[in-house]
């Protein structure tokens, strides 16, 4: 275990709330600060003191009661109780949020915060805890994410997203798409397989291992039949990948993209 270090925690914070944060004695009221500080202080040496078992004699607790206020006065601690609270994942990520983006604007969404949710899959938090009224952010900030959310099949995320107002026509230009289909092919999972043969057998160029978008119209026909007839292999659409706007052939730079 923790050799009583979780113990006096627990204690320690327990002793906080009571001696500081509600103070119900008149007397507590009309002391300074640093009466508080120091009744405090005397308080947390002695919970040290029984938990820890000392040595008669050897009193001197300053290390670990400095250590004892600093993590009581910052957000490095979450507490909920095991009996009432059944969603101990959504509490361990709630407490590594408290401390992520800290050096973030009040008014701009915390990036850092939704890398944690994304990564870990709990869109409801994102939802409950980032994406908060009045949070600003500028545009492009989420096409990162978008993409992730898409190479990983997190549905919720993609649609969350939507619901604050992303564009996707603004960001699966061809660029994207070909992209995106190039990076499933080289996770060589079973969802993509059979996708990955006929790419082989019908893609243009041999020695090209990026995916166009007419190859996946040809795909797509085989799959479905010959009644049907892909957008990607349309001479309309073939005509409109000469378009910047539309083939998404951005500067460098344009925004970042795992990959």
């Amino acid at each position: 275990g923790t050799g009583g270090a979780a113990d006096v925690v627990a204690v320690a914070f327990d002793s906080y709330f009571q001696e500081v944060a509600s103070p119900d004695n008149p007397k507590k009221e009309l002391e300074t600060d640093e009466e508080k500080q120091a009744r405090l202080s005397a308080k947390l040496a002695g919970i040290c003191q029984e938990f820890f078992n000392s040595p008669e004699g050897f009193c001197d607790y300053s290390r670990e009661v400095e250590m004892l206020h600093t993590i009581m006065h910052t957000s490095l601690i979450e507490i909920f109780d095991m009996e009432e609270d059944f969603d101990l994942d959504g509490k361990m990520i709630a407490s590594l949020l408290s401390s992520a983006g800290s050096d973030t604007n009040p008014d701009q969404l915390n990036l850092k915060q939704l890398k944690i949710c994304l990564t870990l899959n709990r869109a409801d938090i994102a939802r409950d805890k980032i994406f908060l009224e009045n949070k600003k952010w500028k545009k492009g900030n989420l096409n990162e994410f978008m993409y992730q959310a898409l190479m990983e099949d997190r549905h919720d995320f993609v649609k969350l997203f939507l619901e604050q107002g992303f564009s996707l026509e603004d960001f699966l230009t061809v660029y994207i798409l070909e992209k995106l289909y190039t990076d499933q092919l080289k996770r060589l999972n079973s969802k993509v397989a059979i996708f990955l043969q006929l790419w082989e057998y019908y893609r243009s160029h041999r020695s090209s291992k990026q995916v166009k978008l007419r190859e996946v119209g040809k795909v797509i026909k085989v799959l479905v039949g010959d009644f049907y007839q892909p957008l990607y292999t349309k001479k309309d659409f073939e005509g409109n990948l000469a378009n910047p706007a539309v083939s998404g052939k951005q500067k460098p730079g344009h925004f970042p993209l795992p990959g």
